[in-house]
């Protein structure tokens, strides 16, 4: 999935992983762009014994050109994941985006390196 083109309506989540600290700095990268795509990512969260999709902790601001988009994300639970929207932001045609994420800065106490 992630590096894949993704197409307006789709909307997908990436596996699981393990928090490494309490916090993080995530980083996607949308590698392609085309007809004024809207990328549009939530970040999971959730603690192994619990069932089910997590919760939206928090989301990255939409991101609207081929660029890396940053969200720093405070108290996350013990599993982390992504739920990625592609949606048209006017264009002419189908919008459709590639995206994949960076490794992530994780931190325990105060502001983000």
């Amino acid at each position: 999935m992630i590096g894949d083109l993704m197409t307006q309506g789709e909307v997908v989540f990436t596996e699981w992983f393990s928090r490494e600290a309490d916090n993080a700095y995530f980083f996607c990268e949308v590698v392609t762009f085309a007809n004024l795509a809207e990328v549009a990512i939530d970040i999971y969260h959730k603690n192994a014994e619990e069932a089910g999709d997590g919760t939206n902790k928090e989301s990255f601001t939409t991101i609207t050109s081929a660029t890396i988009g940053e969200k720093e994300s405070l108290g996350l639970k013990e599993l982390v994941r992504f739920r990625i929207t592609i949606s048209n932001g006017g264009g002419g045609g189908v919008s459709t985006a590639r995206v994949r994420f960076l490794s992530p800065i994780w931190f325990n106490k105060g502001p983000a390196p």
